[in-house]
């Protein structure tokens, strides 16, 4: 046997083996389906599962208690301030009887009696004096049951008079002055003592009166009014004349500056005013 044909008796050998495993496989796979199909089949039956008996749910709400805070507004409570009117002082005041508790001044014999006027509005008369005590010189009003009180003055004192502006009593006397000049004062009567009037400054009422051939002042009252003037002169012949018009006002028992004037006047056409200046009229 050539080679050639070894071979060819190999290969055939070897494809009948495999058409014979095929074969063989292809009963062994009928077989089974015919198994396969007579079996008995198997019914499966799901069984329902038993009811179960749903437990009531029972929702309880919660009770939601809702709390509102218990706000307390405290009331506001607005007290007005509580506002003190002092009624203006638009007399004296006092009666004679009134100050017979209080300590006085001590006057001593030999003061010098001044003008006479109602100062406390008891209806009766009422006396300013001056007079000097160790030394120390006095300006008082005495009061018609002998009730006094006064203020001390650089001195030598003399009352000089006493002027009603529109019903209130303001005594002027002599509390300074030099040799052409006198200083007057100004004092009043409230409640139970003796007060000095005041300017709006606040400075006491002190006004001058008087002259020489160089300068000149004075003052006159008139109503409710108070008004001084002024005339100096360096030459003798041309003078600053100052007018000053002051409204007394019993309330705070004080004269209030209302006007002032400044002019140039001259000697002789205007020596009525100019010397006029220097005259008191109150």
């Amino acid at each position: 046997m050539t080679e050639a044909q070894k071979r060819l008796v190999f290969f055939l050998s070897g494809t009948l083996v495999t058409l014979l495993v095929v074969l063989l496989l292809v009963v062994l796979l009928g077989g089974g389906e015919d198994e396969s199909a007579a079996s008995t089949s198997v019914t499966t039956t799901t069984l329902a599962e038993p009811a179960t008996t749903s437990e009531a749910t029972t929702t309880t709400a919660a009770a939601t208690t809702t709390t509102a805070a218990t706000t307390t507004t405290a009331a506001t409570t607005t007290t007005a301030a509580t506002t003190t009117t002092v009624a203006a002082t638009t007399t004296t005041g006092g009666t004679a009887g009134s100050c017979s508790g209080i300590p006085g001044l001590s006057v001593p014999a030999g003061a010098t009696l001044g003008p006479e006027a109602d100062f406390n509005g008891d209806g009766l008369l009422d006396r300013l004096i001056t007079f000097e005590d160790a030394g120390t010189w006095w300006v008082a009003i005495r009061l018609s049951n002998g009730y006094a009180q006064g203020t001390a003055v650089f001195g030598p004192a003399w009352p000089v008079s006493i002027f009603s502006f529109d019903g209130f009593p303001v005594g002027f006397a002599r509390i300074d002055g030099g040799a052409s000049t006198e200083i007057i004062g100004t004092v009043v009567w409230a409640g139970c003592n003796l007060y000095e009037a005041t300017l709006s400054t606040g400075s006491a009422a002190h006004f001058l009166s008087g002259g020489s051939v160089t300068h000149l002042d004075g003052l006159s009252c008139s109503g409710d009014t108070l008004t001084t003037t002024s005339a100096t002169s360096s030459d003798g012949v041309t003078w600053e004349y100052v007018s000053k018009s002051y409204l007394w006002v019993p309330g705070l028992l004080e004269f209030q500056l209302q006007t002032s004037s400044i002019s140039t006047l001259t000697s002789p056409a205007d020596d009525a005013i100019i010397f006029g200046a220097g005259s008191f009229g109150c």
